[in-house]
């Protein structure tokens, strides 16, 4: 497969993917937070479209080499390519090469990278990392090296700040090695929300980052609440309670906000408008209103 094919393959693919997971799953949408960014400029983007089917054969995929970090913050190393596997793992277009499956010395040529070696597990690419310092202070350097740019990286990126940072810094590179491939940032660094049963009778909404990571309970109240989505700085889901089914969000407690007879449920956020399902007419149809939930129009 040529560099372009896998290009013009990539972002089609991300379209398909989104394009079939949205309508089907109404409480997984994700909220895009603030970017994280390094020492430098993001690097531009290339400018023509680039296409990938998520589907595709294992040959079309992009294969990216993901050693563990070296340093002497050794704990620190292992958590931050931990973070990078498993970030590359989650994008579709994309096959991890991570330590388990190496061979050959990593850690010598230092930040370095013996393309040789990685050409033979068949990397298309491969990011190398290096983090000193305490939990109290680190300096953290990422490269990126495509195996057609040589020995020169692709990409590179300084951090420095608290241990805590790191997963924020992790997400970032892997975000902006997405976008020097095919031309789109990645979504790490952004939230998904969706509903988990918890008891008898019990659902509840709960939000976390795009890698799963630090789940939260986010709705109020007893009885079942689902369909979450995000807008206007909450979240938005449906309730149903000993006062019937009703749309509230995380910003009000889970008090009502639209109500009516029969189903009311599904909000979606668009602009200062509020669209949603209802039966209160007899039939399922769609409906909006304000987001104070005034001014309600039935649009079908």
């Amino acid at each position: 497969m040529t560099w372009n094919g896998f290009r013009n393959r990539w972002i089609g693919a991300v379209r398909i993917w989104i394009a079939g997971i949205v309508p089907l799953a109404f409480g997984l949408l994700v909220a895009y937070a603030l970017p994280v960014t390094g020492q430098d400029e993001a690097p531009p983007l290339p400018e023509d479209k680039i296409v990938v089917e998520i589907d595709a054969p294992d040959e079309d995929v992009f294969r990216i080499g993901v050693p563990d970090l070296i340093g002497n913050a050794t704990e620190l190393a292992t958590n931050g390519g931990a973070i990078l596997q498993n970030d590359f793992r989650l994008m579709p277009g994309f096959r991890v090469i991570g330590p388990t499956a190496v061979r050959h010395d990593t850690a010598s040529p230092g930040l370095g990278v013996d393309l040789g070696a990685w050409a033979v597990l068949g990397a298309n690419g491969v990011i190398k990392g290096q983090v000193f310092g305490t939990s109290a202070g680190l300096s953290l350097e990422l490269r990126f090296y495509q195996s057609s740019g040589g020995e020169v990286p692709a990409l590179r990126r300084t951090y420095r700040g608290p241990s805590t940072e790191l997963r924020k810094w992790m997400h970032d590179f892997a975000n902006q090695v997405i976008g020097v491939i095919t031309g789109t940032y990645g979504p790490f660094g952004t939230e998904i929300a969706f509903a988990r049963k918890h008891g008898p009778g019990r659902k509840s909404v709960y939000a976390a980052a795009m890698d799963g990571h630090g789940v939260r309970r986010v709705s109020s109240g007893g009885g079942v609440s689902m369909l979450p989505s995000f807008g206007k700085g909450s979240i938005w889901y449906t309730r149903m309670s000993k006062q019937g089914m009703f749309i509230t969000n995380t910003r009000v407690g889970g008090k009502r906000i639209i109500g009516g007879k029969g189903i009311t449920m599904a909000p979606a956020i668009c602009g200062d408008r509020v669209h949603f399902s209802s039966s209160r007419s007899g039939n399922y149809e769609i409906y909006s209103s304000n987001l104070d939930g005034s001014g309600l129009r039935r649009l079908t």
